[in-house]
């Protein structure tokens, strides 16, 4: 297959000078053993009815993930699950992050 038109002066141009790499910064603000917490709606288009919730934590500097999933998004729910992801950690968790539009 013969590369023709377009495609072909982009394929010279990648090839003649590739993207560069770019470096990752370093994070400063945060510190190790901190989770950040976001709530997902499995709900489809509309919010009405029954659906699932999960809550995902990440730990940023070590790229740990605890996922829990919620029938709903409850104060007593999200701390319970926030609970039982801090238990199943191998290291004591120091604090937690979150959007305000997340929880």
């Amino acid at each position: 297959m013969a590369v023709t038109g377009y495609h072909r002066k982009y394929a010279i141009q990648v090839l003649n000078h590739p993207p560069k790499r770019r470096k990752r910064k370093k994070r400063t603000s945060q510190t190790k053993y901190q989770g950040e917490v976001d709530l997902v709606a499995h709900c489809g288009e509309t919010t009405r009815g029954e659906y699932l919730n999960s809550l995902d934590m990440v730990d940023v500097c070590t790229r740990w993930v605890e996922l829990a999933a919620l029938v709903n998004r409850s104060q007593a729910t999200v701390t319970a699950a926030i609970a039982a992801a801090q238990a199943r950690l191998p290291y004591p968790l120091l604090g937690i992050e979150a959007r305000p539009e997340a929880l």
